[in-house]
């Protein structure tokens, strides 16, 4: 028995599916003979899903055919998280902005931070669109999320994207401009997904 199997709590896997002549895979829902498909539990997957199907369980798989998904308290957090050190971003990249403004002010004449604020702003979209975008396209979840033991996938478990990343962020704004409806859903939808997670087919599972 090999460490992964002692380790994931799942009865290992057979040679053979059983006495059946075929069945269906778990996971591509092929019909495939019994002498090519591996059995976990009474879960049955074929040879080709079976290292997909041990990665699932490895990362978000409570049981066979179930994830832990990550509800709407804990993803609160997490955005917490990340509103706190996006904040913190945000005032430093406000101070050294400022700052060359302050030092060209001339005794007797009004500041004028109108240049400034408009940079700012800029930059400080661009900030937070590439905050999201990078973290989850490249590790699958945000700071606040990787402190909270979340990760985000797509509905087949697999890596998210960077132009789907792209695509969640603006879908986040979309769910929160319809007065938060869209991140409510989570509460209330059975696979914890919010109105962003329904457009870009991802979910949010727990390590």
């Amino acid at each position: 028995m090999s460490t992964m199997d002692q380790g994931s709590g799942f009865p290992p896997p057979a040679d053979r599916a059983g006495n059946a002549s075929s069945g269906q895979c778990y996971l591509c829902g092929q019909t495939i003979p019994a002498d090519l498909m591996v059995r976990f539990g009474d879960t049955v997957v074929c040879a080709g899903c079976k290292p997909r199907y041990l990665q699932m369980i490895q990362q978000g798989l409570n049981k066979p055919g179930e994830r832990r998904y990550g509800g709407f308290w804990i993803r609160f957090v997490a955005y917490l998280i990340d509103v706190v050190a996006l904040s913190v971003m945000n005032v430093i990249l406000g101070l050294l902005l400022a700052t060359p403004f302050i030092m060209s002010v001339r005794p007797g004449q009004p500041p004028v931070f109108t240049s400034a604020a408009i940079i700012k702003l800029i930059l400080g979209t661009v900030l937070g669109l590439t905050y999201f975008i990078f973290f989850v396209g490249k590790y699958g979840a945000t700071p606040g999320k990787m402190a909270c033991g979340l990760k985000i996938v797509t509905s087949d478990n697999g890596r998210v994207s960077y132009m789907r990343a792209l695509g969640r962020y603006f879908a986040q704004i979309l769910s929160a401009i319809i007065l938060c409806i869209g991140y409510l859903m989570i509460g209330f939808d059975r696979e914890k997904r919010g109105l962003h997670d329904r457009i870009c087919d991802t979910r949010v599972v727990a390590k």
